[in-house]
Formats: C-alpha cells, sequence, structure tokens
C-alpha cells in the first residue's frame, strides 16, 4: 500500500485594532475565514457527509487561533461577510438578467450565503469545527512555533524551546487537546528545533526536500518515506514535483485561464451608491472585498478580464484533479518499482493558497482526494491519503538520518529572511 501525505500549513500574523472600526490588515483575517478555512472546513463536512475515507494534516498557528477566538474579530468577521453579500446583492440589482457577470455574481452570492451559515452554525467558532473533525480522523490538526520564529536563525535553545513549549500550551487551550505535530516555521530544520520537539512529545513535522536528500546517513528512500530524527521526530520531505504542479501560477494549475481573477475586486469597481463603510478602508479609500466577477482570462491588462464562469472553473477543477490523481498514482506505481518499497508521498503547502490566493483550490482538494479514496485512478492502484500521524501509526519503521539544517524559500537556507538587505 502507497500513502499521499497532504499537509496545509494555516498561519497568519496577530493582527488586532480594536481603537478603529476598520482597519485595513484586518482583512487579512477575515478573506482567510471566509475564502479558505471555512471552505476547507466545507470539504471536511462533505466527506463527513458522504463517508469518504480521507484525510489531510493541518496546522493552525497560535497567533490565528488567538485571533479565531477573539470576540470582536469574531463580531467583524460577521459584519465583513454579511458586507460582502450585501454588496453583491446590490450589485446584481443593477444588472441585466442577461448581463455575462449575472453567473458570477449569483454564484459569490450563494458562497457568502453558505460561508454565512457554517460560521454562525459553528457558534462562530471555527477551532471547535475542526477540532470535531480531528477527533473524527478526517483532519490532523497540529501546531506551530508560536510566534512562528524562524528556529534555525534564533540560535538559542531557551528561545526554541519558549517557541513549542508555549505553542503546545496554546494549542490546548483552544483546540481542547495536546497537538501530536508541528509545523517549523518556513520549514526551518534545525537540532535544537527537534530537540524542543521531542521534549513536548511532538512526533511529526514537515521539511523541504534539501533536509532529507542531505540528511546522513543519506535516505535509502529519496523523499518517498519519512525518516525518524536522532530525537524522535518524523520529518515528512516535501515531494517537489507534485508541489510544482499545484502551487506554480505559471506552470501549475492554477494559472489556467478560466480561474478566478484574484486582482480584479467588485469593491474597487461597484458604483459610489452600492458601496458603505464596511467595503471601504478606515480612509475611505476603496478597498478589496472579496467578491470578483471576472475569470484570469489570459496575459492581459486587468480592464480586458472576461466574465467569470463558474460552470467553467469547475470543469477546469474536476479535469485538473484527475490529472493530478493519475500522476500521483502513476508516480507510486513507479517509485514502489525503483526503490522497492511502498511510497509515501508528501505534499505541503500554505493554507490560503487554496481558497484566498487559488479560489478553486478547495475544490480541487476536494475531487482530488476524493479520486484517491476511491481507491483506483483510471485503473491504477491509487495511494492512500492519510494523515502524517495516522501514516506513522501504521509505518512506526522508517530510516533513522540526522537532518539537513534548511528551510523552504528560494536556496533552502534562510536568505529568504536573512540577507543583506
Amino acid at each position: 500500500m502507497s500513502y499521499f501525505v497532504i499537509a496545509l500549513h494555516g498561519h497568519l500574523p496577530f493582527i488586532h485594532h480594536p481603537e478603529h472600526e476598520h482597519f485595513l490588515e484586518e482583512d487579512w483575517f477575515f478573506e482567510g475565514i471566509a475564502d479558505s478555512y471555512l471552505p476547507i472546513l466545507g470539504m471536511l463536512d462533505g466527506w463527513k457527509h458522504d463517508d469518504v475515507p480521507a484525510s489531510i494534516t493541518l496546522g493552525l498557528s497560535p497567533p490565528l487561533l488567538s485571533m479565531m477566538a477573539n470576540a470582536r474579530l469574531r463580531e467583524r468577521t460577521a459584519r465583513y461577510l454579511e458586507g460582502r453579500r450585501v454588496l453583491v446583492e446590490r450589485y446584481l440589482g443593477t444588472i441585466a438578467h442577461d448581463s455575462p457577470f449575472r453567473a458570477a455574481a449569483m454564484f459569490s452570492r450563494e458562497e457568502t450565503e453558505r460561508a454565512q451559515a457554517r460560521f454562525d452554525g459553528c457558534g462562530r467558532d471555527i477551532a471547535r469545527a475542526f477540532a470535531e473533525h480531528h477527533h473524527d480522523g478526517r483532519v490532523e490538526v497540529m501546531t506551530c512555533n508560536v510566534t512562528h520564529g524562524l528556529v534555525p536563525v534564533l540560535q538559542d535553545l531557551p528561545a526554541v524551546r519558549a517557541q513549542v513549549q508555549e505553542a503546545v500550551k496554546a494549542h490546548e487551550r483552544y483546540m481542547g487537546f495536546r497537538p501530536r505535530g508541528i509545523w517549523m516555521p518556513e520549514c526551518g530544520i534545525h537540532p535544537a528545533g527537534l530537540q524542543a520537539c521531542a521534549e513536548e512529545n511532538l512526533c511529526f513535522t514537515f521539511t523541504e526536500d534539501r533536509a532529507v536528500r542531505f540528511a546522513w546517513p543519506p535516505p535509502a528512500h529519496d523523499v518517498y518515506r519519512p525518516v525518524w530524527s536522532p530525537e524522535g521526530v518524523g520529518l515528512f520531505p516535501r515531494d517537489p514535483g507534485s508541489a510544482k504542479e499545484v502551487w506554480s501560477a505559471q506552470e501549475g494549475y492554477p494559472g489556467d485561464f478560466r480561474y478566478r481573477e484574484f486582482y480584479r475586486d467588485l469593491g474597487y469597481d461597484a458604483a459610489d451608491n452600492l458601496v458603505d463603510a464596511v467595503h471601504k478602508q478606515g480612509t475611505g479609500a476603496r478597498k478589496n472585498v472579496g467578491v470578483k466577477l471576472h475569470k484570469i482570462t489570459g496575459r492581459v491588462d486587468l480592464a480586458d478580464k472576461q466574465p467569470y464562469d463558474p460552470a467553467a472553473a469547475f470543469q477546469a477543477v474536476q479535469q485538473h484533479a484527475q490529472h493530478f490523481a493519475e500522476r500521483r498514482a502513476q508516480d507510486a506505481l513507479d517509485l514502489e518499482k525503483a526503490l522497492d518499497t511502498e511510497p509515501c508521498i508528501t505534499a505541503a503547502f500554505d493554507c490560503e493558497l487554496f481558497g484566498h490566493w487559488w479560489h478553486e483550490g478547495p475544490w480541487f482538494l476536494d475531487q482530488f482526494l476524493r479520486k484517491l479514496a476511491s481507491g483506483t485512478v483510471n485503473g491504477m492502484k491509487a495511494p492512500r491519503p492519510v494523515t502524517a500521524y495516522h501514516y506513522l501509526e501504521l509505518e512506526p519503521t522508517q530510516q533513522v538520518s540526522y537532518p539537513a539544517v534548511s528551510s523552504w524559500g528560494d536556496g533552502g537556507a534562510f536568505e529568504v529572511w536573512v540577507n543583506q538587505r
């Protein structure tokens, strides 16, 4: 049996300004909830309803969880969603029934109403809703360093320990249970971080491929099985091939011209008489509100973007999910022969790629993982979609290696965060 482990890293910096009624950077949080976390929650709800044997690993960082728990931010999230619904409702009242934008506007309204219903349905407590799916086995919710500290550049073991210890406490406080795994920020792997994880009984994390490919002793199965660090932490190295097919806007699926355009927004396009204070920055200037009615169209100016067609976008999702599932099934078969083992293919992404940046991303995840969960893809045996923790339960015997100090990002050695600038 081959396996597929997908990890989504959920994090936002803590931003809250109760002294301002409208503060632009708080919109990052509202957009993440509306466009990524609620749709992913909806995906898990669908698996529960349809009894789909799939599961994912999801990180919810302490800053993100603390914002999810904040009463005023919950109120403002509800206000944001209602503002989105009201704007698109008003816009629908200004266009003809045969307008080429009508399908996109109606779809945006329906999506927003579903998000509102799910948000209110869980008592606006999204962490609790994810915890319920965690206990049912559809998601493994892991933690992340408490202030998203990049371990290899902290250079101070007590500081690293504090990052991990306080993360565990925050996770228990907001989720109601101790985490079993952790996302080390920027996939920053260093012995101090792994020691701190072991001390807190955190048994898995995710790495860039370099951490394992340059490990010692060298990995017997390349990046297609996890390794145990000497400290006793399971390291799941990311498969670069499957990652690139998804995240690259040029070569990957999100760049398909049928998908929704991120940078064209009704918050700027709507007539003045349609917008309220909730649709503007605190300064009164226009802003994105999350109602987007255009498709990518092609490499054209924003002014030349064409109307978004949700049906055509879903057709693209089906094609891409099928292609990605076939590629992973074929990879698993090829790796089984080449490595003489049952492989574990790991894909890891920032959570907000799915939904926020790539609007159709949650649909893609849902369709792809349902295909794997069916057991076969185009006549090929499909890798089983499991969480990192469940995989280690099933396959506890793995090679022990010292991983290379590394990160993800260009060059794999922290240059993005520590450089001459």
